[in-house]
């Protein structure tokens, strides 16, 4: 599988309120098979409005062996 190159990615709750990360990439139907397969749906939540995926924080490390290159989110400081 080639991995999707991050659009965006922040620390945020899900729509209950837990934490974790939402994530953004274009399109790539392997790469949303791949993360569906990897992080139970428990963990995982598809906004269709902003087009974005949550993820539980329990599974960043599976998200970022998904994302690779959500280490360069990771080490980020928030703007605001």
């Amino acid at each position: 599988m080639s991995a999707p190159r991050l659009t965006a990615a922040w620390r945020a709750g899900s729509s209950t309120g837990l934490a974790g990360w939402r994530v953004q990439f274009p399109f790539n139907q392997e790469a949303i098979d791949v993360l569906k397969a990897r992080i139970p749906p428990e963990a995982r939540e598809w906004d269709p409005e902003n087009k974005t995926w949550w993820i539980a924080i329990e599974w960043e490390a599976a998200l970022e062996r998904i994302i690779p290159n959500l280490a360069a989110y990771r080490s980020q400081q928030p703007m605001f």
